[in-house]
């Protein structure tokens, strides 16, 4: 194993995976443009057929037990594995850093203190260069000087925590989904941030860390979680309440409906944020409710985070999820008369295998529909591109999977995900250390409960062919929750200080199947 890791790392231009299709076309076309330029589009283009080449549809089940002794007898098998695509994520990283031109002191930082993170010539140029021993050429050497700008006048208005990424080196440290009808028009920019990038020389400022970070722009001490149903943001209110009595800050949430009111017109918007900024700070707030833009209303900008969830699994959570009978005897607790009766047997019964087989309201995939009749639980972009009905509904829309990608990038300050549970917690708490200090140690000792929170047994077997079946009407929701888990890593590659990553068992590592955390 440890020889088969070696002739990777040294030999191999690129070792990738399909269970990461985007990442490794990517990774092959930056590397290795002479031969796989324009990798993604052609692969796309020919995906169905690609898809089922050599493919074997006789799957049958393979149960837990058996998976285990597997993976006992498998361990050498899964730990290469694991270094491979932990390397395939590094190519990628390198990639995202080398496209993004405020990244180069970023870069720069990294590269002096031995680690040549954008290093990613192909296997031409490569070739082409001088020979040596585990040496690379940098032919960004011209880049390798930091570029230290002024304050604008623009963000002398913060709070005095707002310089939240302060980590010196050596200091110790559910329901139908409602939406409104009036909200046709188009939302104002929300691209609102200020061009220059504050700095600083003060000891132990984590410049490179402060360029992926959106918390300093926060113009008040105020956390809006604007949660996504069926990513284990019932686990993540919880881990809050507890470091709320930790960190000093109070933690609220929506009373709750039979029916959520996922976009709101702007009245009712400007009522809410007005509400929420008139309650003691500091302060968390949650709803399942799209992004909304404060400073639209001439209120200051909160800090935003949320989390997400591969849109496979969250749609299989989701439809056992409104299927488990403890769910509605639980609203019926909280709601009384208002609650949802329990639906019929046949609602309840249903798997969703045969759901998608028959094309049953509740798991049809229409391209572009604005609304499903039956309430809509079927993407996470959603509750990041905004208010804009016209722009955001359309089901599976590029235009609102670019909108959600733009909000994300300028506005949100994490957005996590508890399939990568470690990368998230230290993203939190280092980028957002005023209400997520401690994060980490209150979650693992508090974890046989937070991973139970509202999580539900009652689940399937779902058939491969479904999957793929989801996997095809769900191009742009998986593109925006890959984009959303890259953002995440280039802040976690970010605070390591450049240190190696192999130095470091959580960072970039994919978690296996997560047991806890999972909303279902």
């Amino acid at each position: 194993m440890q020889r088969a890791k070696k002739n990777v790392e040294e030999h191999y231009a690129v070792v990738g995976t399909w269970e990461d299709t985007n990442t490794t076309l990517s990774v092959l076309e930056g590397y290795i443009p002479r031969f796989f330029n324009g990798a993604k589009d052609e692969y796309y283009a020919l995906r169905k057929s690609l898809g089922n080449v050599n493919r074997n549809t006789y799957r049958p089940r393979i149960s837990d037990k058996a998976r285990a002794v597997l993976s006992q007898n498998l361990t050498r098998e899964i730990e290469l594995y694991q270094f491979i695509r932990h390397r395939l994520y590094k190519q990628y990283i390198a990639l995202q850093l080398e496209k993004d031109p405020k990244l180069r002191d970023f870069l720069s930082s990294m590269q002096k203190v031995g680690y040549n993170v954008h290093d990613r010539r192909s296997s031409e140029e490569e070739l082409r260069g001088p020979t040596g021993h585990g040496h690379h050429h940098d032919h960004h050497s011209h880049h390798h000087h930091v570029h230290h700008q002024e304050k604008t006048d623009g963000h002398n208005h913060k709070a005095a925590h707002d310089k939240q990424l302060a980590v010196p080196d050596n200091k110790h440290k559910e329901d139908e989904v409602h939406y409104e009808d009036d909200e046709d028009e188009v939302e104002e920019d929300d691209d609102d941030l200020a061009n220059a990038v504050g700095t600083s020389d003060d000891e132990g400022f984590n410049f490179k860390a402060d360029l992926l970070n959106n918390t300093k722009y926060a113009e008040v001490d105020f956390v809006f979680f604007n949660r996504v149903p069926k990513v284990g943001s019932q686990s993540l209110m919880e881990l809050m309440a507890r470091l709320g009595k930790i960190n000093g800050f109070t933690h609220a949430r929506n009373k709750g409906s039979a029916h959520e009111t996922v976009l709101m017109n702007k009245q009712r918007q400007n009522d809410l944020v007005a509400d929420l900024l008139t309650r003691p700070k500091p302060h968390i707030y949650s709803q399942h409710i799209a992004y909304i833009n404060f400073t639209r209303f001439h209120l200051p900008k909160p800090i935003y985070i949320n989390l997400i969830r591969d849109p496979i699994d969250r749609i299989i959570s989701w439809h056992y999820y409104v299927r488990a009978p403890w769910y509605y005897r639980d609203m019926q607790a909280k709601l009384g008369e208002k609650a949802i009766p329990t639906p019929s047997d046949e609602f309840m019964n249903l798997d969703l295998d045969t759901c998608v087989r028959n094309h049953d309201p509740h798991c049809t995939f229409t391209q572009m529909q604005v609304k499903n009749p039956v309430g809509d639980h079927r993407r996470q972009t959603l509750f990041f591109c905004g208010m804009n009905q016209k722009l955001c509904m359309p089901f599976n829309s590029e235009e609102a999977m670019q909108k959600a990608k733009r909000t994300v990038e300028t506005e949100y300050a994490v957005v996590g995900t508890w399939e990568d549970t470690n990368i998230t917690l230290s993203v939190l708490e280092a980028y957002i250390p005023r209400f997520f200090r401690n994060a980490k140690v209150a979650y693992y000792l508090g974890k046989d409960r937070l991973s139970r929170v509202n999580r539900n047994n009652v689940t399937r077997t779902v058939s491969d062919e479904t999957k793929l079946i989801l996997r095809k009407n769900l191009t742009n929701e998986i593109e925006f929750y890959e984009f959303c888990k890259q953002r995440l890593y280039l802040q976690y590659a970010a605070l390591s200080h450049g240190k190696r990553f192999g130095e470091d068992d959580y960072l970039l590592v994919p978690e296996q199947q997560n047991e806890y955390n999972e909303e279902y």
